[in-house]
């Protein structure tokens, strides 16, 4: 009797250790999508800062340089600058 009843006990205790590690990996599986999803938008948030930045300094060239022949270098040495804006330089300077 004594046997069946430790044996029970053991029973009862694995049986709540496998349900609380089972609880613990759905919970993380839960909040893996989220912090993928906080880590894109952080991402995202910091490549439209650099870019509203670039923007600027633009802006300010122009606003106090003007236009001049060697513009498009200018901009060029700008956007190359910024590693987020690399791919944009490329673009920008075949459409120039």
């Amino acid at each position: 009797m004594l046997t069946a009843v430790l044996m029970f006990c053991v029973l009862i205790l694995l049986i709540e250790f496998i349900s609380y590690e089972s609880y613990i990996l759905l919970q993380e599986t839960e909040k893996k999508p989220i912090n993928e999803a906080n880590t894109a938008q952080d991402r995202l948030q910091n490549a439209l800062s650099y870019r509203r930045s670039t923007a600027q300094k633009l802006g300010f060239i122009v606003e106090h340089c003007g236009v001049s022949d060697n513009f498009h270098n200018v901009v060029n040495e700008v956007l190359q600058s910024d590693k987020y804006l690399q791919f944009h330089a490329i673009f920008f300077c075949k459409l120039a």
